[in-house]
């Protein structure tokens, strides 16, 4: 299974290192790595202009999220069978993530998106989707039902393209693997002076809109605020695991 990166840079020069260093060290099968840069300043854009082996996408401004992860999925290569998009503030920790990944895929056909981080929701039959910090899409979805959509081009994008695969019969997949990656969190958003769309979205509201009735579970209500105090309090990473949830 050949993957295909596409990383969206906006500044954080030590962030966007860490990430691509991470990406070439911990692959050992077969990948495309595209770097697509939001009008980067010039410290960060002069750093990618000199790394090797990835394809560069320079823009001459800010497009965001969405539209710059579009432009990374239309540049892969014709034997590319799962995309990941993966932000620049993520590090790769551990060599054999690919065979992990490739491992959600071959043991079910129908799942389409997978991911190591999961955005709960308290609503069946969804139960949330797969973080956009690292979103893996197989490429016969993007085939059937196109890229993301730019009119949410910062939040909610992932979340609609989760419901859109889902009525065509694909699935999202929850990898219980906290080993895998580590997400740093919103490095971009702190440098970013341009105004962000969409921030408040209502995932609800979207989940109807699609024709898909949202009930609210109590009960994963409840391991939620769980996992959120036993942060909070002691410091524990407690995985929320729901039935789209896998350990590999």
């Amino acid at each position: 299974m050949k993957i295909a990166i596409v990383v969206v840079t906006y500044n954080t020069l030590d962030y966007v290192t860490k990430c691509l260093n991470s990406v070439k060290v911990m692959t050992n099968t077969a990948y495309q790595l595209i770097v697509v840069d939001n009008a980067s300043e010039k410290e960060t854009q002069d750093y990618l202009s000199n790394v090797s082996d990835i394809d560069l996408i320079q823009n001459t401004e800010n497009r965001l999220w969405s539209p710059a992860n579009n432009q990374g999925m239309k540049a892969i290569d014709d034997d590319v069978d799962v995309v990941v998009l993966m932000n620049s503030d993520v590090e790769v920790l551990t060599p054999d993530w690919t065979s992990t990944l490739e491992k959600v895929f071959v043991q079910d056909a129908k799942v389409g998106i997978a991911g190591p981080v999961w955005n709960h929701l308290p609503y069946k039959p969804i139960y949330g989707a797969v973080d956009g910090c690292f979103f893996a899409v197989r490429r016969s979805v993007i085939e059937e039902i196109g890229y993301l959509s730019e009119e949410y081009p910062w939040n909610g994008a992932g979340f609609e393209y989760t419901l859109r695969a889902l009525n065509k019969g694909w699935k999202s997949a929850h990898m219980l693997n906290d080993k895998m990656i580590v997400h740093y969190g919103k490095r971009s958003r702190v440098e970013n002076s341009k105004m962000l769309l969409n921030q408040n979205i209502d995932l609800v509201q979207m989940m109807k809109s699609f024709d898909i009735k949202p009930v609210f579970s109590i009960a994963f209500r409840m391991r939620m605020l769980v996992s959120k105090w036993l942060y909070r309090l002691l410091g524990i990473q407690y995985q929320v695991s729901h039935e789209f949830s896998r350990k590999y």
